[in-house]
């Protein structure tokens, strides 16, 4: 072993030792998305964070939608990723609007409303793009957070 792979291999380990706890309090990440349909959802988790992309720096929120299909148990409580990013606007813009039953112009109002929408059940279309990629969009609320709670 050289030198320079030593103090490397020394790094890696203080860089582990470092983020141990993190790694262990860390929620499973997956990508999981349905076929293209429309799909019963409870808003399950929120997720925010800053990003820099090369220079350019953008908040982002990831909504966790967790499937209710007790006729299709092989998607049943299955949950996807519904991705919002200050970098593309328009679809926080739409989800949050569908959730409020108005428009909504104020970013500020469009996050609490993310935040006070856990527990709603709505329907989630997903779709392909030409290019592939998979598109959600809330299109309708079918019970508030609150709804059956005492």
């Amino acid at each position: 072993m050289t030198p320079e792979n030593t103090n490397a291999n020394a790094d890696f380990s203080a860089i582990l030792n470092d983020t141990a706890e993190e790694f262990k309090q860390a929620k499973v990440f997956n990508d999981w998305m349905p076929d293209d349909g429309e799909y019963t959802c409870v808003l399950s988790d929120l997720v925010t964070g800053v990003k820099d992309d090369q220079n350019n720096r953008f908040a982002w929120w990831r909504l966790t939608a967790t499937i209710q299909s007790a006729s299709d148990p092989d998607i049943d409580q299955s949950q996807f990723s519904l991705f919002y990013s200050t970098k593309a606007p328009g679809f926080l813009k739409s989800d949050v609007s569908a959730l409020a039953g108005k428009t909504i112009t104020d970013i500020r109002t469009a996050d609490q409303i993310l935040r006070d929408n856990l527990g709603a059940i709505v329907n989630v279309k997903v779709s392909t793009s030409p290019k592939g990629y998979k598109n959600t969009a809330i299109t309708e609320v079918l019970e508030g957070p609150d709804s059956g709670k005492t």
